[in-house]
């Protein structure tokens, strides 16, 4: 069964190679992220992709890019790990996440995936690291990351 896919991110390591792996298993993948050097490679090394180059910082009406979408796989961020611009983490990611998640509910698509990586854990009490480990973020890339994974659940 073909699924229509989203990636936001889709320029990233993880994004490009999950973009790669959705179409090799026959879904209709499209790609949101900012106009880059990264999106044109992915543009010539995958041309059949829907590309939507905009920027996840703004105010978007994502209810119109979700209207034929299937499943949403969340793996943007606007900002790099960092204990700088506490409110620019919140303006620019989370907010928008939050806008994210209720055009899915509007257009009942499913969130899949939402890539927050180590950064909620803080400094590892044990390692290796599994997901009942405690969140203990250290920078305000980690709790903007564990604030969007509390607004998923």
């Amino acid at each position: 069964m073909i699924k229509k896919c989203m990636v936001l991110g889709g320029t990233g390591f993880l994004g490009m190679n999950l973009c790669r792996m959705l179409m090799e298993n026959g879904n209709d993948v499209t790609v949101f992220g900012h106009a880059s050097a990264h999106m044109e490679r992915l543009k010539q090394y995958a041309p059949e992709l829907y590309v939507i180059e905009d920027d996840f910082g703004t105010d978007i009406r994502y209810e119109d890019y979700l209207k034929d979408v299937d499943v949403v796989f969340h793996l943007i961020s606007t900002t790099k790990p960092s204990n700088k611009g506490v409110m620019k983490e919140f303006t620019t990611n989370v907010l928008p996440t939050i806008r994210l998640l209720d055009a899915c509910v509007q257009t009942r698509t499913k969130l899949v995936y939402f890539s927050s990586g180590g950064t909620v854990y803080g400094n590892p009490r044990y390692i290796p690291i599994d997901e009942g480990h405690r969140t203990e973020p250290i920078s305000a890339y980690g709790i903007h990351k564990l604030t969007e994974e509390k607004c998923i659940e």
